[in-house]
């Protein structure tokens, strides 16, 4: 890099300084300065008929300035030449300086230049240290690209409240076991920001200092830590009818998890955020907690602690429940029956029979059967208890007429409430023709029972 001013221009004359960068010394933060000044002549010049001012540079008079003869041939003459050693500013930048100057030609007058400042290329100085993502407990590699090989450096470090030295007099790079204390720093976070600092030295001088912004983020083997008992998982039947049922039951049973907060151990400085619990993808969160109603024979639940950074513990728990399905009335039956439920075309009684299908429950499951009956139109009754596979009498100890159609009811009912149902028209008595009382209603097959009304029974056809 290198410059040339003049002064003014004057029948082609002019006084001129040339300077330019001979070299740049990093270690000492220098440039050494090459400068020359002189006079380019347009005309032929005699005794004592030039004079040039004195050469300022940097600050330093490199030129005293004198008076010249004899100048004809038209060549550059050069009054002055030498080199200065200028010392940069602390960034390694450095404005130069060149002061003004003048010159005087008999029968020209004088040659004038002002001042100009000029940019020195700046020296590299304090070394900028390099540092990706940090994971706090492993080891982070810090490059250090220096600027002169004789440099040396001084790591240090800023994360929340610790500020420690990481190492001295390294040269170029650093492999640096990050602390596992720093993740106490940031008990509520997954990750932090720090400052990284690095001075740098030539021999014992201090050069400069540079710091630079790094992330260290915890690692997942900082997740909490859970003894043997730390988390428990039961069914709870509550607020179903299973309620009163000392078991896992299908379709009924949540599974509650209940967590001890003594058995699990934060790492540096975090606490517990929460304890959860996992089914078929949904989480909730609580102390205890509860998982929907659980559908299957067959389940896997989660049980989690989550610290303050968000890390986490777990353990599975595989569940087994009772089977369960709602119970089924198998080989239902209602006829009309005489007093001891044997069948009979004109009986004055209903009688049931049915077998059933239920869920035991481990024997925690029983069904009752129950009968009931009503006139065609009419409501049913509190109903009769009936004994499951047997025969029963629907009608209790109450006769019903031969002449009337009645329908009954089976209704079978487990522990929890859930029932199955048989329903059946009872006709009247079976006959050729009746004619009701008063003759104004008649019937075929069974009993008038309508006035006004012609009636047929449902297993009799009328072909016309």
């Amino acid at each position: 890099m290198g410059e040339t001013i003049k002064t003014d221009v004057k029948y082609k004359s002019y006084f001129w300084v040339k300077w330019e960068v001979q070299e740049q010394d990093t270690a000492s933060n220098k440039s050494t300065i090459a400068w020359s000044c002189g006079l380019s002549p347009g005309e032929q010049y005699y005794t004592n008929a030039i004079r040039m001012s004195a050469v300022t540079i940097g600050g330093v008079e490199v030129y005293a300035g004198g008076t010249y003869s004899d100048i004809t041939d038209y060549k550059d003459r050069t009054f002055g030449s030498g080199t200065l050693e200028v010392e940069h500013d602390g960034d390694g930048s450095k404005t130069l300086v060149v002061g003004a100057f003048s010159g005087w030609l008999y029968g020209n007058g004088d040659y004038n230049a002002s001042s100009r400042s000029f940019a020195l290329p700046t020296i590299p100085r304090a070394t900028t240290p390099g540092i990706g993502g940090v994971t706090i407990g492993e080891t982070a590699h810090i490059s250090l690209p220096r600027a002169s090989s004789g440099f040396t450096h001084t790591l240090r470090y800023v994360f929340g409240g610790a500020a420690e030295t990481i190492a001295s007099g390294v040269t170029t790079g650093y492999d640096w076991l990050v602390p596992e204390s720093l993740a106490a720093q940031i008990p509520n976070a997954a990750s932090g920001k720090g400052t990284l600092t690095c001075e740098t030295y030539s021999g014992g001088t201090y050069i400069g200092t540079k710091s630079v912004t790094f992330t260290a983020s915890v690692p997942g083997s900082m997740k909490p830590t859970v003894l043997s008992g730390w988390a428990a998982v039961s069914y709870d039947n509550s607020g179903t009818a299973a309620e009163n049922m000392a078991a896992w039951v299908q379709g009924y049973s949540k599974a509650k998890a209940t967590f001890d907060a003594s058995k699990v151990t934060c790492r540096q400085g975090a606490g517990i955020s929460k304890f959860s619990i996992t089914y078929l993808g949904k989480t909730t969160a609580g102390n205890p907690c509860r998982t929907e109603t659980i559908s299957t024979t067959g389940a896997t639940v989660r049980c989690t602690v989550t610290d303050s950074r968000g890390l986490t513990a777990w353990e599975d728990f595989s569940l087994a429940l009772l089977e369960y399905a709602p119970p089924a009335l198998v080989g239902a039956d209602l006829f009309r029956s005489d007093g001891e439920g044997a069948a009979a075309d004109g009986g004055t009684h209903i009688a049931g029979v049915a077998r059933a299908r239920y869920s035991e429950l481990g024997g925690l499951n029983s069904v009752t059967l129950k009968g009931y009956w009503k006139s065609v139109g009419g409501g049913y009754g509190a109903g009769e208890t009936l004994t499951v596979g047997a025969v029963g009498l629907v009608t209790g100890n109450v006769e019903i007429s031969a002449d009337r159609s009645y329908i009954a009811l089976l209704v079978l009912t487990d522990s929890l409430g859930n029932s199955a149902r048989y329903e059946e028209n009872i006709p009247t008595e079976k006959v050729a023709f009746h004619l009701k009382e008063g003759g104004k209603g008649a019937a075929f097959g069974k009993a008038a029972e309508t006035e006004g009304l012609l009636e047929l029974a449902e297993d009799w056809h009328l072909k016309l």
